[in-house]
Formats: structure tokens, C-alpha cells, sequence
């Protein structure tokens, strides 16, 4: 899909096999483009090695990585869910594994002292942290990433991932004057039940 037409309710649409263009009428449309890595802009993010992740074909992309490569040492960068997942996974395989993250601790949604038991657990798997401190550029060397420089060290690394989050493609959206939808709010229910409570008790 290339453009949105929403005052005249159609779509314009190119057809993968013979590259013919068209517009598509439409009644209701629903836009699911889906996300990208969030990819830094910081000197030699362009470089071959560097990935991030957000499906499936990322993490095919990072096997095959390894299957071509004589790789021993992986930097990731991010200490939230996907970053955490790849470390593990990353240590598992038996590489060299560091993680960089800005925070005091992994896991920022969790209080202190879980993260820090999350730390904990990451160190005892053979993962060394490298919490507070801030990414800053990728060294290249041959074409490729060498190394992960932040504000504090340079660490070599032969792969970075990155597990920064992702970004909506929302541009085709924007691009049609679409405002963004907000995240609908979800009850807790716990929160429900102890207001049902109190108000009982008023009564």
C-alpha cells in the first residue's frame, strides 16, 4: 500500500508481481503496519553486525550471523525484555556476552531490588553488566563492527544487538493526516474490587 485517500475512501496499491498500480475503494480501514527497532542515530550504526530485533526474521537474521561468522563476542545494548532475551540466549550459545544499559538497573518496570535480583541472575549466567552508561558510537574495523563505544569504555564486540524497543511505521498514516490512536486503558482489576470495597463500606 502506498497512499491513503481519505476523504475519497480509497487506497492506493501497487501489485507485487506485475509492479501495476491502482486505487482500492474501502468502507472501514484498519492500519496494522507494525513496528521497527528503535536504531540509534550515533556514528557507525550503518556498519554490517549491527542488528536489532522485533520478530521473528530478526532473530534469523541473527542466527545466520552467527552461522557465517566466526563470532565469540556479542554486545547488547538495552536491559528491558528483548535485551535480556538475547543476552541469555547469546550466553547460552556459549559467546562472550556484555550488556550496556543507561539505568542503574535491568528491568526499569520492576522496583529496585527485583531488578536487582534480575542483575544478579544475569551476571551468575556468565553476562556482564555495564549498567549507567550511555551509548555513544560503533567502531567499525574491516567493514564491520568492532567495537561498542559508550561513555565510560569501549567493549569489542564482533555483533551488537540492540534491544532498544520499537517505533511504529506510521508513516503512511501520518503521511494521510491520521492522528495516532491512544493506548485504551485497561481496569486493574485488583484496584476495581478495592474500590467495590470501600464504596460498601461508605455505604
Amino acid at each position: 500500500m502506498l497512499e491513503i485517500d481519505t476523504r475519497r475512501q480509497r487506497l492506493r496499491i501497487r501489485r507485487i508481481e506485475s509492479g501495476l498500480e491502482t486505487w482500492e475503494p474501502y468502507d472501514q480501514l484498519m492500519i496494522g503496519t507494525g513496528a521497527r527497532p528503535m536504531c540509534p542515530d550515533l556514528p557507525g550504526i550503518e556498519v554490517g553486525g549491527i542488528f536489532g530485533v522485533n520478530g521473528l526474521q530478526s532473530a534469523i537474521d541473527i542466527q545466520s550471523e552467527l552461522d557465517l561468522t566466526d563470532a565469540k563476542q556479542v554486545v547488547v545494548v538495552g536491559g528491558g525484555y528483548i535485551g535480556l532475551e538475547m543476552a541469555e540466549a547469546m550466553a547460552l550459545r556459549g559467546l562472550k556476552v556484555a550488556l550496556v544499559e543507561q539505568a542503574s538497573e535491568v528491568m526499569n518496570t520492576l522496583d529496585a531490588d527485583m531488578a536487582a535480583i534480575v542483575s544478579q541472575a544475569l551476571a551468575d549466567g556468565g553476562v556482564k553488566l555495564f549498567r549507567e552508561e550511555s551509548l555513544k558510537a560503533f567502531e567499525e574495523g574491516k567493514g564491520r563492527v568492532a567495537a561498542v563505544i559508550t561513555d565510560q569504555r569501549r567493549l569489542a564486540a564482533d555483533i551488537v544487538i540492540l534491544g532498544l524497543g520499537v517505533q511504529p511505521n506510521s508513516e503512511l498514516a501520518a503521511d494521510a493526516a491520521i492522528p495516532p490512536m491512544s493506548a485504551p486503558t485497561i481496569p486493574n482489576p485488583s484496584a476495581t474490587k478495592a474500590k467495590m470495597r470501600v464504596t460498601r463500606a461508605v455505604q
